[in-house]
């Protein structure tokens, strides 16, 4: 995962609009909608979302452990508008599993509700705004800083953990499993996140956030 994380970063910064892809968002606002809540993609489930159907994240999304999530390469997210209890993003929980594998012509594009995809510019509109949404948080058994991890004493990820019932593990981290495999994520364009997750302040998803995640 580590080296996918590498070259996704290199795709960040060096990704640019190409009239290619482009192309292939020209049609995203007729594709049907089909709106995901928690619980949707649980243990032992495997999820394909396609390219020909744009996906609405409505609340906090987790791929719960033994799950695994397919996004084939072109596909658009959208996350429905909300702060504190209400936020929208998706979370792949220890153990769980995301390939979002898109490509140079057909990147897959997680965003706003709010967002127009068939803008002309693939990463930004001309007038983007900040915060409409949480982000991506992936959670992996990897060690990390925590002394806890080896006995299982887990911590929790900010704000998911207000967002989640008392006993409720998906939000924890950590571990000692260093080569452990949480997925690929490549070609994939993550806009206007940067919301309050919970109920406390401060408590921010921007981006993709990686939390002891492994090498595998």
């Amino acid at each position: 995962m580590r080296t996918i994380i590498a070259a996704l970063l290199a795709v960040f910064i060096t990704l640019a609009p190409s009239r290619e892809a482009a192309a292939q968002l020209d049609d995203v606002e007729s594709r049907p909608e089909v709106t995901v809540t928690d619980h949707d993609i649980e243990a032992g489930d495997t999820v394909r979302w396609t390219a020909d159907n744009v996906y609405i994240l409505d609340g906090l999304v987790i791929v719960e452990e033994g799950a695994t999530l397919h996004i084939d390469a072109g596909t658009v997210i959208k996350a429905e508008e909300g702060t504190g209890p209400d936020a929208s993003a998706l979370v792949i929980a220890r153990g769980g599993k995301i390939f979002a594998d898109g490509t140079l012509t057909q990147p897959i594009i997680f965003t706003a509700f709010q967002d127009n995809i068939s803008s002309p510019d693939l990463l930004t509109n001309e007038d983007p705004d900040r915060g409409l949404w949480g982000g991506i948080v992936i959670l992996g058994q990897a060690g990390t800083n925590n002394p806890g991890d080896a006995a299982g004493d887990y911590k929790e990820v900010e704000g998911v953990n207000e967002l989640l019932p008392d006993g409720d593990t998906r939000a924890e981290y950590g571990g000692s499993v260093d080569d452990d495999d949480s997925g690929v994520i490549r070609y994939v364009s993550i806009r206007h996140t940067g919301i309050n997750i919970g109920e406390s302040d401060g408590n921010e998803i921007q981006g993709l956030t990686l939390v002891g995640v492994g090498a595998g």
